[in-house]
């Protein structure tokens, strides 16, 4: 035990004496401060993902972008070609469509691949 003449920490002790584990109030109290846990880790939980999802967005633009980029080193771009490149959301097919940017000579030659033709 504490032995001081301190009337606060005196005070303090016997508060936290009387708070024992079959008190309602430090129950209720112990509730709070799990909701509280509970919501910083789902609030966590959900920032992380919505950054997962908007990095992946992110990087799926940027393809587009550098796909249409190299097409127009290589002359005009359709634009059925254009809303095709920006309206594809899968990252592997992009990626694949930016190697074929990167190897073709023209916007034809390009759109053959991407066809299977």
């Amino acid at each position: 035990m504490i032995k001081t003449k301190n009337p606060g920490i005196l005070q303090a002790i016997g508060l936290l004496q009387r708070l024992s584990m079959n008190n309602p109030l430090r129950l209720r109290y112990e509730a709070y401060l799990k909701q509280v846990r509970d919501e910083r880790a789902w609030k966590t939980h959900v920032w992380k993902e919505a950054m997962s999802e908007g990095r992946a967005e992110g990087i799926a633009e940027g393809m587009a972008e550098s796909i249409l980029d190299l097409l127009r080193l290589k002359g005009q771009i359709p634009e059925a070609l254009r809303a095709e490149i920006l309206g594809e959301r899968d990252v592997k097919k992009r990626r694949l469509w930016l190697r074929f940017a990167a190897q073709c000579q023209t916007g034809d030659e390009f759109q053959n691949n991407i066809h299977g033709k």
